[in-house]
């Protein structure tokens, strides 16, 4: 009896770079955004360039240690914690606006890859009953 079927989303069924060269691009055009609206929210941040460089590393430390069967992560604490090594504390409410912003711009650059959608209609129907769940390591929220 099948009980689960298990994708990774990115590669598999959605392309995420876009017109993005690499996902560092796509990744530090987030970030930048993301540094952006705290400095437009009035926060005193570090140089973008340094924390564009931190998050960079942070992302590739915990996406590693995931796939060395770490625990996934959402990306507000990916966020938080690129911001804590710098002191700075988020307010909860411009953090969500926050990630909403950095999700906006990883889902600009997403698209479904050819032959997904028919994939996921034929699985859905062969599956009748059972449920659905699509997740990864980086959790976005569910808006993204």
């Amino acid at each position: 009896m099948l009980r689960a079927i298990i994708f990774d989303l990115g590669g598999t069924l959605i392309g995420y770079q876009g017109g993005s060269p690499t996902w560092v691009d796509m990744e530090s055009a987030a970030i930048r955004t993301f540094h952006a609206w705290l400095v437009e929210a009035g926060l005193v941040m570090p140089p973008v360039a340094s924390f564009v460089k931190t998050a960079l590393a942070t992302v590739e430390q915990m996406w590693m240690a995931a796939c060395d069967g770490g625990p996934s992560f959402e990306l507000a604490d990916f966020l938080v914690r690129v911001c804590a090594g710098y002191g700075v504390e988020v307010p909860p409410g411009v953090m969500a606006e926050g990630v909403r912003r950095y999700a906006g711009v990883i889902q600009a650059e997403s698209r479904l890859l050819d032959g997904a959608p028919e994939l996921l209609a034929e699985l859905k129907a062969s599956v009748a009953g059972m449920e659905m769940e699509f997740s990864g390591i980086t959790q976005f929220p569910s808006s993204a």
